[in-house]
């Protein structure tokens, strides 16, 4: 049997430089996250990164170490 830890940890990327909409990938430097993690996406107000959508869970796909790709 497995357990995985949930965490509430906020974790800030920069949506004007840290988005490729060539690669759809988004740059968050020294993260932890790995393949498959759950994550919640939220806008904190601001406009939504295009095909994300505010307070949706989405998977992780790691393709970096400080490259990620979200998945519904």
């Amino acid at each position: 049997k497995n357990i995985r830890k949930i965490t509430t940890d906020l974790i800030d990327f920069e949506s004007s430089t840290g988005i490729s909409t060539l690669t759809n990938e988004i740059t968050i430097t020294g993260n932890t996250l790995k393949t498959g993690d759950k994550v919640v996406y939220y806008t904190n107000g601001n406009t939504a990164i295009g095909g994300l959508f505010n307070n949706e869970v989405y998977y992780v796909l790691k393709q970096h170490p400080d490259k990620i790709k979200l998945s519904k």
